[in-house]
């Protein structure tokens, strides 16, 4: 009998050990979202539904086709602290305008937010809506432009905002070079919206958007980090739920 109960823990041990550390991780994600159906709009938020939608694993962004001079998508959820990812492709630039969005959007107006090809430039900056000390409305924060190659069209983005830190790392993924490391420090903003926009640019695609607590930023901004990888351990754990939960009861 002693033999028989302590096979059994050696069996469930690496199970619990699994489970708790997937539920925790689980319980670390606050939105998760590769667009693989139609858009939830009780996560996001199309300003214009017709010209905002998913399309072959992608969120669209067709501001060229869309009769508007901007298209955007938000999230419904303001977020606190938190870490982002996602992935940002230029599918078919305009030149005539510039895009991106707000990593903390502030409801009651301003907020940081990313701004690609201002004036007609081949560059990507972090910059304030509103009049933001030190920089005017629009202008880049100190050290937080960089310029990208005019042939690039995929990036990926990582963004830890636990305030007063802000970090962002983009990566061409087109050549797999960091085009930006960027840090600054800056309390004006302690929580928005995420939101990404095309002002006048064609057409630009979103994928791989991952929102998380500031307790897995080194997981988010290792190296080789994979998005997948963390979806896959949250399915896990949903099954693991389920097994556990089988187990107690026999």
């Amino acid at each position: 009998m002693r033999n028989c109960v302590c096979k059994s823990l050696a069996v469930l041990l690496p199970v619990l050990a699994f489970l708790t550390l997937s539920v925790a991780l689980r319980a670390d994600l606050l939105l998760v979202d590769k667009f693989e159906q139609p858009l939830n709009t009780q996560v996001w938020l199309p300003e214009d539904e017709a010209s905002v939608y998913t399309e072959n694993g992608v969120a669209v962004l067709d501001q060229a086709s869309s009769g508007l001079d901007s298209v955007s998508l938000t999230t419904n959820e303001v977020f606190p602290d938190c870490v982002i990812y996602f992935h940002y492709i230029l599918a078919a630039r305009t030149g005539e305008g510039d895009g991106g969005g707000y990593l903390r959007q502030n409801p009651d107006g301003g907020g940081y937010i990313l701004r690609w090809g201002w004036q007609g430039g081949n560059n990507v900056r972090l910059t304030d809506s509103a009049v933001h000390a030190p920089i005017a409305a629009w202008g880049a924060f100190p050290g937080m432009q960089s310029d990208f190659p005019a042939t690039t069209t995929r990036f990926e983005f990582k963004v830890s905002l636990i305030t007063p830190n802000i970090k962002i790392n983009i990566t061409d993924l087109d050549t797999e070079e960091l085009i930006a490391e960027w840090e600054m420090e800056d309390d004006w903003y302690n929580s928005g919206n995420l939101n990404f926009d095309n002002y006048k640019d064609g057409v630009y695609h979103i994928d791989n958007v991952i929102i998380a607590t500031p307790d897995i930023e080194d997981t988010i901004f290792s190296e080789n980090f994979d998005p997948d990888t963390m979806e896959a351990a949250v399915e896990a754990a949903n099954k693991l739920v389920t097994t556990w939960s089988k187990i107690k009861s026999q």
